[in-house]
């Protein structure tokens, strides 16, 4: 072990895998201040080198190399893969006009003629993230200091995602490398919603407060001395840049004529999508200027006019989705606490466009404060969120922030059997013979241990006895698996039925050889009944966003399954 290691010096990375751009924030557990950010992108394209995020676009050279180019590096005459994040969700929790946009089914196809999947390309692209990242950090604090430190990584994650999709997420991160094994220690890794990664970035002196990450909330209750705890379930819709970028692509289509735009070359439509509207327009201060943006159509020149209320257009259905989705946390903050949210934060670098905040401004600044920071600050929040959240999980910020809970986005639980079967409280069909108690018992009965909507107070523990028999002719060591369920319910089914998903195995051995297990010898009914019984524990520890599950019998652990909590 390396003396980083045993001084408990950490390297804790933030990566905020976005949609349409991507960030990522480090700093090292003994170093003081906010998050450093990676810069320095590769770019073809001008103004983009030391932007705080790269896009979330790669592309596969056609020159059978298999190199990748990938953000800002790609070239302009490429037609990149984006959008790919969204296909980590299955077409059913897709939202329809996303659905089958033009958008959507043009980067399945292109993922379908490389003979991979949604997670494999997501891998790539965030191998080449992290690779760049690393080289910059080293480039900051020197190769042997970043060697010898063990890494603390934070993914976030969409508020709305579900389960599998955050399974899919570890899978991409797994396939990347990043939690590749180092001589100085194990990468941990840890995943949170991305609005609570910016509420802890941007934590403020008020009793509750939402945090709008443009398009996604969520809603924090803060208390002396930034002790936080999160007053109600966070939400989120797809309703970010990447649709508002499609809306003012197809406004400029229409414009100038669906072929003519066709026939306009690759490499300067993308120069009027960066230049003109990403650093430019969508950048604006003023919302009530006329636009006019110049394009060389076969040698000829040809300049486009958007009206202030063309691009307010571009702008309504997302704004509208947005304002729902921080109409429904004010309600429901209000029905919890008594009380509205003081603050409003927005954060993100969508958040820094005119065209979003100022009708937030218009519809809540009455009664609510609405917060919008400059510069840099509201895009990294979320990265730069995550960061937080690795010190919080070392304690180094000395007592200045505290995660005190979180609220439960799914219930987890595991099946029993019940002894006997009581025909008031059991369903008939889960009636079967208990051959060691002789007698009916009730299988498939549910224990649920975390509901959604449940309070989870964090760093808290604790166990469930258990037992498993086994019949006298058995012999050598006995294989066992532990089943984890989830629902999407706050008072889920009492029995297994098809609306629980099975979530993930803990898979174990008995200690010893069944015969060498407790012999346990009774009468029933007049009989004598024997059988061996393995007795052993279920323990659970909360920390963070994640459960640590371990099988434990005498003491010693078994087996032990990470599983990610779906909180905050």
């Amino acid at each position: 072990m390396d003396s980083n290691s045993e001084a408990g010096t950490t390297l804790m990375v933030g990566i905020d895998f976005g949609t349409t751009h991507s960030g990522v924030a480090w700093k090292f557990s003994m170093d003081e201040g906010v998050p450093d950010l990676v810069t320095s992108w590769s770019s073809t394209l001008s103004h983009n080198s030391e932007t705080p995020k790269v896009p979330s676009t790669i592309y596969y050279d056609q020159d059978g190399s298999g190199s990748i180019s990938w953000g800002h590096g790609i070239p302009a005459s490429a037609r990149p893969i984006k959008w790919f994040k969204l296909l980590l969700l299955d077409d059913a929790d897709l939202q329809k006009y996303i659905k089958w946009s033009s958008h959507v089914e043009e980067t399945k196809a292109a993922i379908r003629k490389l003979n991979k999947d949604a997670i494999e390309v997501t891998a790539d692209f965030l191998r080449q993230l992290w690779g760049h990242s690393l080289e910059m950090i080293k480039e900051a604090k020197g190769d042997a200091l970043v060697n010898s430190t063990p890494i603390r990584v934070v993914v976030t994650v969409p508020a709305i995602w579900t389960d599998y999709a955050r399974d899919r997420m570890r899978k991409a991160v797994d396939l990347a490398g990043i939690c590749a094994p180092r001589l100085c220690g194990k990468t941990k890794l840890s995943l949170i919603s991305e609005p609570e990664a910016a509420a802890l970035s941007t934590l403020r002196e008020f009793n509750t407060f939402v945090v709008c990450d443009c398009g996604g909330g969520t809603a924090v209750e803060e208390t002396q001395p930034f002790a936080v705890s999160e007053a109600v379930e966070g939400n989120g819709a797809l309703c970010g840049a990447t649709f508002v970028d499609q809306e003012f692509e197809s406004l400029v289509k229409n414009q100038v004529g669906a072929r003519i735009w066709r026939s306009i070359p690759l490499h300067q439509s993308k120069k009027v999508m960066n230049d003109d509207w990403e650093h430019n327009i969508k950048k604006t201060s003023d919302i009530n200027k006329t636009w006019t943006i110049d394009l060389l159509i076969r040698l000829k020149r040809c300049t486009v006019t958007i009206t202030p209320e063309q691009m307010q257009a571009v702008f309504r259905t997302t704004v509208s989705q947005i304002e729902t989705l921080i109409d429904n946390q004010i309600e429901a903050v209000d029905q919890k606490t008594g009380q509205r949210p003081k603050v409003l934060i927005l954060v993100g670098g969508f958040s820094q466009c005119r065209f979003i905040s100022n009708p937030l401004r218009q519809r809540y600044g009455d009664d609510i404060v609405v917060l919008q920071q400059r510069g840099e600050r509201p895009w990294a929040a979320v990265c730069r969120g995550a960061v937080v959240l690795a010190s919080l999980g070392h304690g180094l910020l000395n007592g200045r922030i505290e995660v005190r809970s979180r609220v439960a986005r799914m219930s987890y639980g595991w099946t029993y059997s019940a002894f006997p079967f009581d025909k008031d409280v059991h369903d008939e069909r889960d009636k079967a013979w208990d051959e060691f108690e002789q007698g009916f018992g009730a299988i498939r009965q549910m224990h649920w241990v975390i509901k959604r909507g449940q309070e989870i107070r964090l760093s808290s523990s604790g166990t469930s006895p258990w037992c498993t028999n086994f019949a006298l002719e058995g012999t050598g060591i006995g294989s066992l698996v532990f089943g984890i369920h989830t629902h999407h319910s706050s008072e889920p089914p009492k029995r297994r039925d098809p609306s629980i998903r099975h979530l993930l195995n803990i898979e174990y051995d008995t200690p010893v050889p069944l015969e060498e297990l407790r012999l346990v010898s009774k009468a029933v009914n007049g009989k004598c009944v024997r059988y061996r019984r393995f007795d052993y524990e279920i323990h659970f520890e909360i920390s963070g966003a994640s459960v640590d599950l371990s099988v434990v019998s005498d003491g010693r652990t078994l087996a032990t399954k990470y599983l990610s909590l779906k909180s905050g």
